[in-house]
């Protein structure tokens, strides 16, 4: 699948969501990436249609501060589901961004949280590790349009 396709599949998404994306300048290239693929990633993981899709849609308040994740997904069945996208774990701010996702899964367990790592030349594929108690094991799922 390529990433041109990807609008073809989104007929439940809402114009505003599509508009959310079109108004916003990403941090970096691995979340502009998760943008144009991460709905299709989230949906095929937990066999369940994304609705709508935020970029930086929040803050939560955790011990020792504050995190806002990179994305949002509603999922048709309600379910929230937040992702921090990262490169490596050799980024500079992965440690910290790690453990405020951590933090954040253990005060909001009632969420799905993701930690997402791009796919890089060695590994063409987006790695997905679930942070909490919604799946129980890491998942990898090839990048789409490569």
């Amino acid at each position: 699948m390529t990433v041109t396709q990807v609008g073809t599949h989104h007929a439940n998404i809402t114009a505003k969501a599509l508009l959310d994306f079109a108004q916003h300048k990403y941090k970096s290239v691995y979340e502009e990436l998760w943008a144009s693929e991460g709905a299709l990633i989230i949906q095929h993981e937990l066999l369940t249609p994304v609705a709508v899709t935020l970029y930086e849609p929040m803050t939560f308040r955790i011990p020792g501060g504050r995190y806002s994740p990179d994305f949002q997904h509603i999922l048709k069945t309600g379910e929230i589901v937040f992702v921090e996208v990262k490169a490596t774990r050799m980024q500079k701010n992965f440690r910290d961004a790690h453990s405020k996702l951590r933090a954040a899964a253990e005060v909001y367990p009632y969420y799905h949280w993701i930690l997402a790592f791009a796919p890089r030349r060695a590994t063409p594929a987006w790695a997905l590790e679930q942070i909490g108690s919604h799946l129980a094991q890491p998942v990898t799922r090839p990048a789409l349009g490569h």
